[in-house]
């Protein structure tokens, strides 16, 4: 669990966190016993992404307490630390 800070913005007189246009992405690195942690894969959520990882980005945003959801993940070949 981790908090995510976006840009506060006025609707309907009062102030609202607005998440629009931020995107998360998480890596799964190996343990590194064997020397190096090298990346696994990844994930992207966020409403620039498609499919399963859309529908939870919105879900996080419109429920407090969204459940969890499993994703896979994709070629982490382009990660950069």
């Amino acid at each position: 669990m981790f908090n995510l800070h976006g840009r506060e913005t006025t609707c309907g007189g009062r102030d609202v966190l607005s998440l629009t246009g931020l995107s998360v992405e998480l890596v799964v690195l190996s343990d590194g016993l064997l020397g190096i942690s090298e990346p696994l894969g990844r994930v992207t959520l966020g409403g620039h992404v498609t499919g399963a990882e859309f529908s939870h980005w919105n879900e996080l945003l419109a429920v407090r307490n969204a459940p969890a959801r499993w994703h896979t993940l994709q070629d982490a070949a382009h990660f950069s630390e």
